[in-house]
């Protein structure tokens, strides 16, 4: 009975830890990302080294647009997914 709860436990843990992983994945690449232009501008013997910081801006902003949403969604199904078990858990009134 002890593994089949821990089994549960795990799994149930396992879709919020990618979710987190993936978070922090993504916070990473974005960290690093606004300074690769300034290589890219060295490479092309440019002299101003932030050209691409507007078009970082845009990106940014669709990717944290797109973030809110996910997360809503996450927690949305979460949170009706609880609310249908509990409804149904119940005992029948017959």
């Amino acid at each position: 009975m002890r593994n089949i709860i821990l089994n549960r436990l795990q799994s149930s843990l396992r879709n919020p830890a990618w979710f987190v992983l993936s978070l922090g994945v993504f916070a990473f690449i974005a960290g690093i990302i606004p300074d690769i232009d300034h290589s890219i501008a060295w490479l092309l013997e440019l002299d101003n080294g932030r050209f691409l910081h507007p078009y970082f801006d845009l990106v940014g902003t669709w990717f944290i647009s797109c973030g809110l949403v996910l997360a809503c969604t996450l927690l949305g199904g979460y949170a009706l997914t609880r609310v249908l078990n509990r409804r149904g858990s119940g005992k029948s009134k017959e």
